[in-house]
């Protein structure tokens, strides 16, 4: 088997069509194929029991596939001695608990093992080995310190610095960030990603965090049912739809402005008209822009009133929440005043309304026709509700215009502070 890729770069490690498990009428790895290349960060993601374990234990040699095969650079590992595939591909396990009470250099002086003499003590080379793998990955104080004894984050270090000490080409790691908190799980991943870099070592980490895959590796490789379900960049990798198909979530994907990365966050329920129709909680019309109506439409759905929303831009947050969660709307084109067709929909829903909300949100040309639409509605006979929460009023760039407006209104409307208080304002319309 070659171990060279058409564009020249060697494949460290190849699982070719490779079914595994322990028990062979039951695989948990079904044909799957992949490389790890070097100097490229591999996540393996993918809900509970997707065989991603199973495959780091495959790819390790701690489990014999019951077919296909993995090669190390162009050989069958199982033809390559314990202790030559040793010196080649290091594993760091989920669990980094020492039996023993050893000191953070002893642990890693285990890792050169594969290259002491089976009869031989470790020399002064060995000792500065392991000395340079603990500085590599900033743990070289902890050296003569007991590793029970030290943080969860330092106890990780220790277990890469032991894997940087059998001189390894490939690198694998099974939930390295377990256990951990947010700073010593980007202390960690950092560390991984500069090796990588740096040294050139192919790397593959089994990881649950799919946001943390996504903002440190080059590459995502997406298991479900154990099978590859997808593979490749993350930006590429990560869909909405994706998500829902293998982790059966429902969450939206968005771009980290910095990175262009994707992240993922929780989606709110979708609102679902039909199951409302006839349900005795009143129909709530948000005026809202900006982002400022995202908690308050998100209560209400959950809530279980019926809502609907007054004219927002196509890009702005509240119009993607309206969409996502199937929130009837008014949308109008960005950076667009507020055309005679929306203002009808708007006014129209705001008067079939039993009780109209209305957030902060900065008053411009483009959407003083939402306060207008306030107003008629209470002028109507309906009650309009003015969200507050706490942060400066009367925001207005239309040179005092939207500032009449919005002291009228205010005048009018009943002021509530909080999206919990004005909930059981409106709870009390029906009763």
């Amino acid at each position: 088997m070659d171990s060279v890729t058409g564009a020249g770069l060697t494949i460290m490690l190849r699982l070719c069509d490779v079914t595994a498990g322990y028990r062979r009428d039951r695989p948990v790895l079904r044909r799957v194929s992949l490389e790890i290349l070097p100097g490229e960060m591999t996540g393996i993601v993918g809900p509970n029991g997707s065989g991603k374990t199973t495959l780091v234990r495959v790819a390790s040699r701690s489990l014999p596939p019951i077919s296909g095969t993995v090669f190390l650079d162009g050989a069958d590992i199982w033809r390559i001695t314990a202790r030559g595939f040793a010196r080649q591909v290091a594993v760091v396990p989920q669990d980094t608990l020492v039996p023993f009470d050893l000191s953070a250099l002893e642990v890693v002086l285990l890792g050169r093992h594969p290259h002491v003499g089976r009869l031989h003590m470790e020399t002064r080379g060995d000792e500065d080995a392991a000395m340079a793998a603990l500085e590599m990955v900033g743990a070289g104080h902890l050296a003569r310190r007991s590793v029970r004894r030290i943080s969860g984050g330092e106890r990780q270090r220790v277990a890469i610095a032991r894997a940087l000490a059998q001189e390894p080409r490939v690198l694998l790691l099974d939930e390295p960030t377990a256990h951990l908190d947010l700073a010593h799980q980007t202390e960690v991943m950092s560390l991984v990603v500069r090796l990588c870099r740096d040294r050139g070592i192919a790397v593959a980490a089994v990881l649950h965090d799919l946001n943390l895959a996504a903002a440190w590796c080059q590459r995502l490789v997406v298991l479900a049912e154990g099978r590859v379900e997808a593979d490749g960049p993350p930006s590429a990798v990560l869909s909405e739809s994706l998500v829902a198909h293998v982790w059966n979530a429902r969450m939206w994907v968005r771009r980290n402005p910095l990175t262009g990365r994707p992240f993922l966050l929780p989606a709110p329920p979708p609102y679902e008209a039909d199951r409302h129709e006839t349900g005795d909680r009143p129909l709530v019309h948000v005026i809202c822009g900006g982002g400022s109506g995202g908690p308050i439409l998100s209560a209400l759905v959950h809530e279980g009133f019926r809502v609907t929303c007054g004219v927002v831009n196509v890009g702005d947050s509240d119009e993607e929440l309206c969409r996502a969660m199937n929130i009837p709307h008014a949308a109008e084109a960005p950076f667009s005043p507020v055309s005679p067709e929306r203002s009808e929909v708007n006014r129209r829903m705001a008067l079939d309304a039993d009780a109209v909300v209305v957030t902060p949100f900065c008053v411009g040309p483009g959407n003083l026709d939402n306060v207008r639409v306030a107003l008629d509605a209470q002028k109507a006979g309906r009650p309009v509700f003015l969200l507050t929460d706490g942060s400066p009023e009367d925001v207005d760039y239309t040179g005092g215009e939207g500032r009449a407006l919005l002291t009228e209104l205010q005048t009018r409307a009943e002021r509530i502070q909080g999206v919990e208080n004005l909930l059981n304002r409106l709870r009390a319309l029906s009763g």
